[in-house]
């Protein structure tokens, strides 16, 4: 018995699903982490160390859940004049090449690849500081995920991969896998982290967007945790690789650890 060694049978698939969440990387914006470079460096860090996860674990399936603020933008406040280092259009490009090279790095390990995004506030098109230009669409992440849509369709290699936003003028969305729903929203809809969970069960009794989901994915709150949620659903909130924010952590006295959230599910178990 001392010498026994049980040896697993290798198995194609050990997951269902894995969720990797790039979110609220506000590119363009400088703080006390550095600026555009350092938070491009770190991101392209956490696409690598998703791809070796996924290849450990080997899904059937990926999501690479973007839950907004892809850009810092330029209306949200007036210091932004003083601390971006990209103007606007090259916000947008930044935000374009660093989730196509996302793309690239997962596509290859799962059968199907969703890279799915929602609306979100530093996304928002604007006229003025905080006025809106247009409804909830009008937004530089559904921009950026419907570019990326039209490249992949010129490419014969990405046939595994489908770019994916909610429906019109909806803020949020379910993606349907094989065993497992996952929703997404960005988490501007609630003034804490914490109520997102009272805000799915609300949007769950009038059969929103996300009311059949087993997960909710939410960005904004750029710091890690995770909680249950009704039945045994759980709210996910990610952090993020975005240069940090020191008006936050001198009225807080937190600084918020920088990464990128991977989950993955087993049926509906995570």
């Amino acid at each position: 018995i001392e010498n026994f060694t049980y040896i697993p049978p290798r198995k194609d698939f050990l997951t269902v699903l894995s969720v990797g969440q790039p979110t609220d990387e506000q590119l363009g914006k400088t703080d006390y982490n550095g600026g555009t470079d350092q938070t491009v460096e770190r991101a392209m860090n956490s696409y690598a160390a998703a791809a070796e996860y996924i290849k450990e674990y080997r899904p059937r399936e990926v999501l690479l859940a973007h839950t907004g603020d892809p850009i810092e933008n330029v209306c949200n406040t007036s210091s932004q004049r003083d601390t971006n280092d990209l103007d606007l259009p090259h916000q947008l490009l930044a935000a374009y090449k660093l989730d196509l090279a996302g793309i690239k790095m997962v596509s290859p390990h799962a059968q199907r690849v969703v890279s799915a995004y929602v609306p979100s506030n530093h996304g928002r098109w604007r006229v003025g500081p905080k006025a809106d230009g247009g409804d909830a669409h009008a937004d530089f992440g559904i921009v950026t995920a419907k570019q990326i849509a039209h490249t992949l369709e010129e490419f014969k290699g990405f046939k595994n991969v489908e770019i994916m936003w909610p429906e019109h003028l909806m803020e949020s969305m379910t993606v349907h896998f094989s065993t497992v729903n996952i929703g997404l929203v960005h988490g501007h809809q609630a003034g804490a982290p914490d109520k997102m969970g009272d805000w799915w069960a609300k949007q769950s009794h009038g059969r929103m967007p996300t009311w059949d989901a087993d997960a909710l994915f939410v960005g904004h709150w750029h710091s890690y945790r995770a909680y249950q949620s009704g039945d045994a659903r759980h709210v996910f909130v990610g952090p993020t690789n975005e240069p940090g924010s020191s008006w936050y952590a001198n009225l807080k006295g937190e600084r918020s650890t920088a990464g990128m959230l991977a989950v993955s599910f087993i049926g509906k178990k995570w």
